[in-house]
């Protein structure tokens, strides 16, 4: 049974990990959760992955409270969830210019071709604490790329790209934004 956000924190009980429906890929795990008053403590929560379950543009603007909130969650996965419109990835886009907390960002599969990448791009151009994004399988082509590869020119913090499968980008492309990450890794792992 998948359950409500605004419900989650009454159903939360001191567990290291919760599924929302089993076999649906998404759940949220959870640091040493404690509770006041039946209420989850959601500074506690560390990672959530909501993935292929039918996230709609509403659903976005959720999440997207919950990205703004730097409330601690430290890894999003919200992979296969191909329903979300422009105006639900405008939402969280724009709320990860803001978030200060996310270091590892799971965006596969959600068909975000390359309007969609730049949106994304643009929030990430801002953001300063995530390393490591998951763009694969989204049908992302050049154009999308090339924001992306603008993206790494403004944005620093970012080492990781995950772009190369389930996309449609030029080789080319591709090794110019590789080795703009590769840089920052080697750079990373001398300090």
């Amino acid at each position: 049974m998948l359950v409500e956000p605004d419900t989650m924190t009454d159903r939360l009980e001191n567990v290291n990990t919760f599924t929302a429906e089993p076999g649906s890929g998404s759940a949220i795990t959870t640091s040493d959760t404690n509770q006041t008053s039946d209420k989850v403590n959601l500074l506690a929560l560390k990672s959530l992955e909501i993935g292929a379950c039918g996230m709609t543009s509403a659903s976005a603007c959720d999440v997207a409270g919950l990205i703004r909130a730097n409330i601690g969650i430290t890894s999003l996965s919200l992979t296969g969830n191909k329903d979300i419109d422009a105006d639900g990835w405008t939402e969280i886009a724009d709320s990860l210019e803001h978030n200060i907390m996310i270091n590892v960002l799971e965006l596969h599969h959600n068909a975000l071709e390359n309007t969609c990448t730049r949106l994304i791009a643009d929030g990430l151009a801002r953001n300063t604490s995530i390393h490591t994004i998951d763009l694969e399988g989204n049908h992302i082509g050049d154009e999308g790329a090339q924001q992306i590869q603008k993206m790494l020119e403004v944005n620093r913090a970012l080492r990781t790209v995950h772009l190369r499968n389930g996309n449609g980008i030029s080789e080319s492309t591709l090794a110019s934004i590789e080795h703009l990450t590769a840089e920052r890794q080697h750079a990373s792992s001398a300090t």
